[in-house]
């Protein structure tokens, strides 16, 4: 793969050139026809096009061009002094601004006529030229590339005259028939009268010395190193010119259309830039962005004297957004150095095709793996054996996963022929195979120093963000992790409305929100309590809703609710970046004394966020955008149901009164979607029997409720007291009104009529039941179950329902 320096056309010699480039950069890269390029020597410009020979297209008078751009027909040129507009297939120019502006004034705008026959002037943005020979569409693939002339830029401070010199340039291509002029017609365009030096010396020596006064010196003027010329094109219809007074002045970029009229504001470098270049962001991603969303920089490289030392940096900024925000999101960046004190040559442009480079950073970042920590629960939970789905889908989970933790060992004793991969590890594989992909980039732009060479590549957001974060924290000498909250929170606040342009921003900015929002939780838990003011509290509640933290690491962080945190069998994934920071503050939390999360500090400030945070989460059930929706919410709804519980056990009975744990609590429980047999531990737990009917009253388990009632009325503890023994016997005659199970009517009626014969004789007498019996076979069911209210159900047809004697009778004689 190393370059062929042998001569591409033979002999031919291109003499006193001093820039060659010019590619039209309007052509399709797609196309067929031959490059043209344009040559830049002594007193003209050349146009050549590179096919299987180099061929001569035209030759335009242009003393000293030092560096041109070319759109079209139209390209912007500029020699030791000045730019100008050229038109090259009807050779006209526009003079435009001196490149120093300390220059003396001249007269821009106007259109002058380079060719001897003036022709009108027509742009066309086309960049075939009528009098071109037939391309060799067959040529053998030696056209050049445009980096490959840039080291021969060359610029020569010669004066006007020397410029303008008689002496032709040998014409190199002379296996073309295009017609060129002839030496003596190039003399004929000289000015005719040329002062002879003998004959003005002999006329001043013949003046009377009388009649001359001797002129005052003239001022020394200093001497100050010509401006090099910088043309990029950023658009197909403009060019970017820089202009200045010295080196180590600022400079200002200039943008004119084709027409050469100044258009846009103007850019500011820091310096008078060495080299400018245009990054496009066209290649920046694998995964390209929409027209839209593209990112266009200009790049500069600046040198510049920080304290006697010499520093050689680039300037990057937009140049195509707001000029007011320009300046304040310019950036610099050091160019390596070798070390040597000598002046290195320095430089950057673009290659013909871009190279495809690998950015381990993102993967490394961005890659999930699994969460392992001491502070883990290392069950795996059962699904809710109500729901026989579940309970499929777990035992189809379940085998596979035996099947493939099998060692190869293990298969080996078995004679097995090919052995089953580990699938963590086989996955392991297949995660960090996906986030790598998010960081292959390509790059057509190349910067040396010397004899270095790098490609220049535009960091992955994700990359620029965690930076950020990185410099926001600091080490103290203990090896505790101080943070820079104020970075953290403007960071989340710029991204916040940020749309992703690709899959690697998407994944990258959702990464660094909860990143951001993990490490202001693990600081505040960290920090002092007196440091703890609304204010930190409040932008630390922001962030971790902002963040779409998975709930279980904030869980672990609170050990009153570590052990709420479900995983499933293949565990929790997050990405690498967010669980190297998760146990580092895990660790730091754990090592401080802590009494804000404690179980004595149920009513902290701390708690209270959390529980806020918590409910937030609760109603995200159905997201399909939510990995592991069934652990993660059931984390958050046991979480929760705990802390209200032990919230709810802190509070004396006039606190309760005013509280609204006691409401949130119910509200929980009667809309409750999480694990099922996790909320009946806890509340059996807690000793909480009436909120555990309420539970079973919202899965319409009617048995279950009416079991517990039976229980407080029997005496048994109920921690909450929402119920007495009297009032659970009024709930429970107005409940078995309302259900349609014939079988528990008659069982809990029945019991109820024995315990309370007056109450419980109203389950069966009332007209509104869903469940009618018939006197007759109540009687029979009492006497069999509860004779004590016999002859109060009697009594309550007779003289309250006013059942006919006949009936009563009837009853009595069967009694």
């Amino acid at each position: 793969m190393l370059p062929e320096l042998s001569p591409a056309f033979g002999n031919t010699k291109v003499h006193h050139c001093s820039w060659i480039g010019g590619l039209d950069l309007n052509r399709d890269e797609d196309s067929q026809e031959n490059p043209v390029v344009m040559v830049a020597v002594q007193g003209r410009i050349m146009l050549v096009q590179i096919g299987d020979e180099a061929r001569l297209i035209k030759s335009i008078k242009f003393p000293g061009c030092l560096i041109a751009a070319r759109r079209g027909t139209i390209a912007c040129a500029a020699d030791t002094h000045s730019y100008s507009l050229l038109e090259v297939e009807y050779q006209q120019k526009i003079p435009l601004f001196p490149i120093s502006s300390s220059s003396e004034v001249f007269q821009s705008g106007q259109v002058e006529e380079i060719q001897q026959t003036p022709t009108p002037l027509k742009r066309s943005p086309s960049s075939s030229y009528p009098n071109s020979p037939p391309a060799d569409l067959q040529g053998h693939g030696r056209s050049s590339s445009l980096n490959t002339f840039v080291g021969m830029l060359q610029p020569h401070a010669q004066t006007p005259h020397h410029e303008r010199s008689s002496s032709g340039t040998p014409d190199p291509f002379t296996s073309t028939e295009t017609p060129r002029r002839s030496s003596s017609e190039e003399r004929q365009e000289e000015p005719p009268n040329q002062p002879d030096p003998d004959n003005s010396g002999s006329d001043q020596q013949s003046s009377s010395p009388d009649s001359v006064k001797p002129l005052p010196p003239l001022p020394k003027q200093p001497v100050s190193k010509q401006l090099q010329p910088h043309v990029v094109s950023p658009t197909p219809s403009e060019f970017l010119l820089v202009t200045g007074t010295e080196e180590t002045e600022p400079g200002v970029g200039m943008f004119v259309d084709i027409d050469g009229e100044v258009v846009r504001g103007t850019i500011n470098f820091h310096r008078y830039p060495k080299s400018v270049v245009i990054d496009a962001g066209e290649d920046d991603q694998a995964l390209q962005p929409s027209e839209d969303a593209k990112e266009e920089f200009i790049l500069a490289i600046i040198e510049s004297n920080d304290n006697g030392e010499k520093r050689t940096q680039l300037e990057i900024q937009r140049w195509d957004d707001d000029p007011a925000e320009l300046e304040r999101q310019k950036r610099w960046m050091d160019i390596p150095s070798s070390g040597s004190t000598q002046s290195l040559p320095v430089g950057f442009q673009h290659t013909m095709s871009p190279s495809r480079l690998e950015l381990d950073d993102v993967g490394k970042l961005l890659r999930m793996s699994r969460f392992k920590n001491k502070a883990l629960p290392p069950h795996i939970p059962t699904p809710d054996p109500r729901t026989h789905a579940s309970i499929e889908q777990l035992q189809k989970e379940k085998e596979l996963f035996e099947s493939q933790e099998l060692t190869d060992s293990e298969s080996s004793k078995k004679g097995e022929s090919g052995t089953v991969r580990d699938w963590e590890t086989q996955r392991n594989e297949d995660e960090a195979k996906f986030a790598y992909r998010l960081g292959k980039l390509q790059s057509s732009l190349i910067l040396w120093s010397g004899s270095q060479i790098w490609r220049l590549i535009k960091n992955p957001l994700v990359v620029q963000l965690e930076d950020v974060l990185q410099k926001a924290q600091q080490t103290d000498a203990s090896g505790h992790t101080l943070l820079q909250r104020g970075s953290v929170i403007d960071l989340m606040f710029s991204i916040q409305d940020a749309e992703p342009k690709n899959e690697s921003e998407f994944i990258g900015l959702g990464y660094i929100k909860q990143k951001s929002s993990l490490m202001l939780f693990g600081d505040l838990l960290s920090m002092h309590p007196d440091h703890r003011g609304d204010a930190v509290i409040q932008n630390t509640e922001h962030a971790i809703l902002a963040g779409n933290l998975d709930p279980r690491l904030v869980l672990l962080f609170i050990p009153l609710l570590r052990s709420e945190v479900l995983q499933g069998p293949q565990g929790i994934w997050i990405h690498a970046g967010l669980a190297s920071v998760t146990e580092q503050y895990l660790e730091q939390v754990s090592s401080t004394s802590n009494p804000s999360v404690g179980p004595a500090a149920v009513h902290s400030p701390v708690l209270n966020m959390v529980k806020r945070f918590l409910f937030s989460w609760q109603q995200k059930r159905g997201y399909g955008s939510i990995t592991d929706e069934t652990y993660v919410l059931d984390s958050t709804d046991a979480a929760l149901l705990r802390l209200l519980l032990e919230q709810d056990a802190h509070l004396d009975p006039e606190q309760r009164a005013s509280s609204r744990i006691r409401t949130e609590l119910n509200r929980l429980v009667d809309g409750w979607k999480g694990n099922f047999d996790r909320a009946v531990v806890l509340l059996e737990q807690y000793d909480r029997l009436y909120i555990l009917s309420r539970l079973y009253q919202s899965q319409k388990m009617s048995r279950n409720v009416l079991r517990t009632w039976r229980r407080i009325i029997d005496g048994e503890k109920d921690a909450g007291g929402e119920l007495s023994a009297a009032s659970s016997e009024t709930q429970m005659r107005k409940y078995l009104v309302k259900i349609k199970d014939v079988q528990l009517v008659e069982e809990y009626g029945s019991w109820l009529a024995g315990r309370n014969p007056s109450l419980g004789i109203q389950v069966f007498a009332d007209n509104t039941s869903r469940v009618q019996l018939e006197p007759t076979d109540v009687v029979t069911l009492l006497k069999e179950r509860a004779p004590n209210a016999v002859q109060h159900y009697l009594e309550f047809l007779v003289f309250t329902k006013h059942v006919s004697i006949i009936a009563h009778v009837l009853c009595v004689r069967s009694n």
